[in-house]
């Protein structure tokens, strides 16, 4: 299977509901497989979303462990993963940040496709596929762009992970911590 993976908090502002208008709209793609992984409030609506619509490219896992010495843990699908989701949604907070999933994402060497929001737009457009809010379809296009071409799926990853080294790695962390820390002093 080219896995296709989602992992977080079952949320409406996570865009789950188009994540499924999306695996509906690849559901002819028998090679393709959707894995949601997480929990929370909005998980039984997906649940029955999905089976409404008798999709059968749709997995769900519960929350894994990050630990990654369990045989069973988050870090071991991530990697099994052909592509990354981020979220879907247009709301405030989600403009405003750039989720811990893309993160985790970028720093694994995964391609993401999320949303065009404000944060990502400014700040990493060409470390991420990025698509309109709230559109299935759009979320499904910007899959097979990766699925269908493996060059601009490596250039996504070599960008995003200059995106993540410039601003998410532990030295950045540890400059910004000492400025804060020793600002004053």
């Amino acid at each position: 299977f080219k896995e296709i993976t989602f992992w977080g908090s079952f949320e409406a502002m996570h865009g789950l509901d188009y994540i499924i208008d999306a695996a509906e709209i690849l559901s002819s793609r028998s090679e393709i497989r959707f894995n949601l992984i997480g929990n929370g409030p909005y998980r039984k609506h997906i649940q029955e979303s999905v089976l409404k619509r008798k999709l059968n490219n749709v997995v769900f896992f519960d929350f894994l462990d990050k630990d990654p010495d369990k045989e069973d843990n988050l870090y071991k699908k991530i990697e099994e993963a052909e592509i990354c989701l981020g979220t879907f949604s247009d709301g405030l907070k989600n403009n405003l940040v750039i989720p811990g999933k893309i993160v985790e994402a970028m720093q694994m060497g995964k391609p993401v496709v999320t949303a065009n929001t404000l944060y990502m737009k400014n700040n990493c457009s060409d470390a991420a596929v990025l698509v309109k809010p709230e559109n299935g379809l759009a979320i499904a296009e910007g899959i097979i762009s990766l699925l269908d071409d493996e060059k601009k799926a490596l250039r996504i990853v070599n960008n995003a992970n200059s995106y993540f080294q410039n601003n998410h790695s532990i030295n950045i962390f540890n400059e910004k911590l000492s400025s804060i820390l020793f600002y004053n002093k």
